[in-house]
């Protein structure tokens, strides 16, 4: 099956097609091979508010300077999705998501699951990662895995909702 990447140092995001949208796993490399430490939860074709936000056309395009971004678009009922992906300055991987939306949302966010063995890769020292939540979004643990979810919904609808996180590795203390 084929997928496409973008990588940054020793992380990288894989976007992998399914039927009807695009899932992604977070990967790490450990010096020998890349290992899953997450991946998206994606919704059904008759969800109007996934899990994860549905993107189902991909582009991968070099900026001015050489840096591979990846756009995302996707619909769910009556709302539109869009995201950027770029390699982030400190060395991780930076997501940027908006919701377009007529309706108040009912869900909206990005979740994760930890892959297998999630329990041990805190022990794995080059697999020492984290998803870090930036001030416009709330980073929210579960046994599974981690949901980031937008820190504010606008009041007035229709609005378009941002949040923004970041996919990095060793010893994290606070926003990047």
């Amino acid at each position: 099956m084929q997928e496409t990447h973008l990588t940054n140092g020793p992380l990288r995001v894989c976007f992998r097609r399914l039927p009807d949208r695009y899932s992604h796993r977070l990967e790490g490399f450990d010096g020998a091979e890349w290992r899953a430490v997450f991946e998206s939860v994606e919704g059904h074709s008759d969800e109007a508010w996934p899990p994860s936000p549905p993107c189902q056309q991909l582009h991968l395009q070099g900026s001015a300077n050489d840096t591979p971004i990846l756009f995302l678009v996707g619909q769910a009922g009556s709302a539109h999705w869009s995201a950027s992906i770029t390699p982030h300055r400190l060395g991780g991987i930076k997501f940027e998501i908006a919701c377009r939306t007529p309706h108040p949302p009912h869900l909206l966010g990005s979740q994760y699951r930890g892959c297998e063995p999630f329990e041990s890769l805190s022990m794995v020292p080059m697999l020492s990662t984290f998803l870090n939540a930036e001030p416009n979004a709330n980073r929210i643990a579960s046994d599974t895995g981690w949901r980031i979810q937008p820190l504010t919904i606008p009041e007035r609808i229709p609005a378009t909702v941002m949040w923004s996180y970041f996919f990095g590795m060793g010893i994290h203390s606070g926003s990047t």
